[in-house]
């Protein structure tokens, strides 16, 4: 065998060079884990199946701090979201704790971040406060009356095609989601808020629609006797 004649350093380097024998170099384990994550957002199943095989860290983190479990829910893709837990990964460190990232995933109007969390299980006080939050979530909107002159000029710019320059946010499948899946219509926090007053008073006005047609109590009032009327003026 010709490589027999060769010295053993030779040799090593040989091998060394065509990657026989040798372990992974850093960049290939940071190229594995940028792909990871990337295939998690695309929703790439095949993908992670097979970076996670060929040694991707299940826990690696982008440049914001998520995992691929974290990204993977973030954009509702729950095949990957049940292939990383099935692997190992953790759900806490993928935001997937129902105590603090339902509310997140409400408050930032995430319908399919909030259903895969619905689906893991989420205790009725969670669920409660998720509905408060998501009244919270949407911006106020306001019109000039016919003619006024607009004095606000941070305001949203109608653009020509009829959107605005803001990006809106709508919350109506968020809200709509969490009643379906028990969340209290006519639940109080600590001030007496129910949901309609919360969601009235920050604008909310997807929101109110969604509570409107469940049936919320348009009358009621909060400890101070202000309700969701009051609390939209």
């Amino acid at each position: 065998m010709i490589l027999a004649r060769f010295p053993t350093t030779v040799l090593l380097l040989f091998l060394a060079g065509a990657g026989i024998g040798c372990a992974r170099r850093p960049t290939d384990s940071a190229k594995l884990d940028t792909d990871l994550l990337t295939a998690a957002r695309k929703g790439d199943t095949a993908s992670v199946q097979r970076l996670l095989r060929h040694g991707a860290h299940i826990e690696a983190k982008n440049q914001g701090g998520q995992t691929a479990l974290a990204v993977a829910a973030e954009f509702g893709h729950s095949g990957i979201v049940n292939l990383l837990l099935a692997n190992g990964a953790d759900p806490l460190a993928g935001e997937l704790a129902p105590e603090s990232a339902l509310i997140d995933a409400a408050r930032h109007a995430n319908a399919n971040k909030a259903e895969l969390i619905l689906e893991r299980g989420a205790d009725l006080r969670t669920r409660n406060e998720a509905l408060f939050a998501v009244g919270e979530s949407e911006p106020a909107v306001l019109e000039a009356l016919p003619g006024a002159a607009r004095t606000a000029p941070s305001l949203p710019t109608p653009e020509p095609n009829g959107t605005s320059k803001f990006p809106f946010i709508d919350s109506t499948d968020t809200a709509r989601l969490l009643l379906e899946h028990g969340a209290t219509l006519e639940a109080r926090d600590e001030e007496g808020d129910t949901p309609l007053i919360r969601a009235a008073s920050f604008g909310g006005t997807n929101v109110v629609k969604v509570l409107l047609a469940k049936g919320a109590n348009v009358d009621a009032r909060d400890n101070r006797g202000m309700t969701a009327l009051i609390g939209a003026a």
